[in-house]
């Protein structure tokens, strides 16, 4: 599970801050600690923190009471974006493929209570009202 995060280490409201969503179970393995990178058949230059955003999508999870949906469950800084490789495979609970890119995520700090959002396709920035409660909620980790 993930800690609390330090008054020192939380995104400042100035911080760019953008969001990334994904199907479950792997937001709920990025929350537990399971799955430290995540892979994207896309590169990005974008270093900071993400917003991980569960989608709204039950198709692949046995047990939907066990995972949250449409809604921003977490904070992560991304650290590092890089071709994957089979050494990946471990941290990303995926194989590794060809063109895939392995997102190395960094400071993982779950919500008590999920933020319902809309998510979107792609690296994408939370709208203004959207911003605005993911700040509020990032001030409620403070230890």
């Amino acid at each position: 599970m993930t800690d609390r995060i330090s008054a020192t280490s939380i995104p400042a409201p100035d911080t760019e801050l953008r969001a990334l969503t994904l199907i479950q179970p792997w937001a709920t393995f990025i929350v537990q600690g399971h799955k430290t990178i995540e892979t994207r058949t896309w590169q990005t230059a974008y270093r900071g923190w993400l917003a991980i955003h569960a989608a709204k999508s039950t198709d692949l999870v046995d047990d939907p009471a066990k995972h949250t949906f449409g809604a921003v469950v977490a904070i992560a800084r991304l650290v590092d974006c890089r071709p994957m490789t089979v050494e990946d495979e471990p941290a990303a609970l995926v194989r590794s493929e060809p063109g895939r890119y392995a997102w190395d995520l960094a400071d993982v700090r779950s919500f008590d209570t999920p933020i319902p959002m809309r998510g979107y396709q792609g690296l994408w920035r939370p709208k203004h009202a959207a911003l605005a409660s993911l700040r509020s909620h990032i001030e409620t980790l403070v230890a």
